[in-house]
């Protein structure tokens, strides 16, 4: 499944929750950020969030100076991208 089909879904998921719209943009784009991360690591992403890769993502977000508190806003997303 591609990067955008997987943000669509997870779309169309939020909205079934009643998410706002901002948090929907905002959930979105955090997601669609790590799947572009984990592909420019060259991993085919399967829909199965692992340890691993939130932990690479952690630590390249550190090395590229992410605020924590804004580092911590984009995991959460990955864990609702998760309940998905």
């Amino acid at each position: 499944m591609q990067i955008e089909t997987f943000v669509k879904d997870f779309e169309e998921f939020l909205i079934k929750e009643g998410k706002m719209q901002k948090t929907i943009i905002s959930y979105t784009g955090d997601v669609k950020m790590f799947l572009e991360f984990l592909n420019s690591k060259g991993v085919t992403f399967d829909g199965n969030l692992t340890r691993f890769y939130i932990t690479a993502y952690k630590e390249h977000l550190i090395k590229e100076n992410y605020t924590i508190s804004t580092i911590n806003k984009k995991i959460n997303s990955l864990h609702s991208f998760n309940q998905y």
